[in-house]
């Protein structure tokens, strides 16, 4: 355990591309924080923290909170992190950000915005920012309804949607390959439970699945052969790409899991 809070919930790990560092969203009640520390392991073979720092924070007063995310970018020529931010004021109620900001704080840059209202509950909004493997864009999952997903895919550095792949249904995460594929991998409920399930962006492919049960967060390993997921019984499980195989590796509940690159 390397990060403890009692001021919120730290949520969306995310390693960045050199495997030193990791940032966090820090989901509090009426504040939130993009934060990051780094990490290096003792004498004795123990993961610590050092350096913990807030790359962005926001409070109640500035209308505007943490959605979800956050996700650092694959590359250290980009030196990114995204996010996505919803408006809650009056004014600008609904309104979901895709927010990019530098691994070194200041202000984000917003690359999208969308608004969706149904009375006063907000949909459309985004959901699991995620990079490509050369970081040229951005994928997000917006809730069109509750039981309804796009995935959109943004460049990221001008914001053009450049693709969208329609889902018949609701994901609850979603995180594009490691460099040498290009696969967007998302937890699916199909009606009964949630599945893993692949779609190739670049052609927005018919999306497959094994038939693997799942909870959430699944990540890729760093080559790409493996993906760990949470089944909906705790525990946490690795499987082998695109096959029924899996195997536990773990036996306590865990959640927001990234492997690290």
């Amino acid at each position: 355990n390397i990060v403890t809070s009692s001021s919120g919930t730290p949520a969306f790990p995310s390693w960045n591309y050199s495997g030193g560092s990791i940032t966090y969203g820090l989901y509090g009640t009426t504040s939130w924080a993009v934060k990051a520390f780094d990490v290096s392991v003792n004498s004795k073979g123990v993961p610590v923290a050092s350096n913990a720092r807030t790359i962005y924070s926001l409070t109640s007063s500035d209308s505007t909170r943490l959605q979800s995310g956050p996700a650092w970018c694959a590359t250290s020529s980009v030196g990114e992190i995204a996010f996505t931010r919803l408006h809650t004021a009056s004014a600008e109620y609904g309104i979901t950000d895709l927010c990019t900001i530098s691994q070194s704080g200041g202000t984000p840059t917003v690359l999208a915005s969308y608004k969706k209202l149904r009375g006063t509950v907000c949909l459309g909004l985004y959901q699991f920012p995620t990079w490509s493997p050369d970081d040229s864009k951005i994928a997000i999952a917006r809730q069109d309804t509750n039981n309804h997903y796009t995935i959109v895919i943004f460049n990221a550095s001008t914001g053009a949607a450049e693709d969208s792949i329609p889902l018949s249904g609701a994901i609850s995460h979603m995180e594009w390959s490691r460099t040498g594929l290009n696969e967007l991998e998302y937890s699916f409920f199909n009606g009964s439970g949630y599945y893993i399930y692949y779609v190739t962006p670049s052609t927005g492919s018919t999306p497959t699945t094994n038939s693997v049960v799942c909870g959430n967060t699944g990540t890729w390993s760093p080559n790409n052969s493996g993906i760990m997921f949470t089944p909906p019984y705790s525990a946490m499980e690795k499987l082998v790409s695109f096959t029924s195989s899996t195997t536990t590796v773990g036996s306590s509940g865990y959640g927001y899991l990234n492997w690290k690159r």
